[in-house]
């Protein structure tokens, strides 16, 4: 029974890297970042700067 265990274990574990050769490059559409605090805020500021490091590293693709 232990056998049988780490065989699927190992099996599921080799599968792994399929899947991600299965998936559309990331984002294949816009991201929208929702943030739930008032404009203008250390958060609000830390996810303007955020969204355009990854304007920029989506453009630069």
């Amino acid at each position: 029974m232990k056998i049988l265990k780490t065989t699927v274990a190992a099996a599921a574990c080799a599968m792994l890297p399929l899947a991600a050769v299965a998936q559309a490059a990331f984002p294949s559409r816009p991201v929208t970042i929702i943030v739930p605090n008032a404009p203008g805020g250390a958060i609000d500021i830390l996810a303007r700067l955020l969204e355009r490091n990854l304007s920029e590293t989506r453009s630069s693709r």
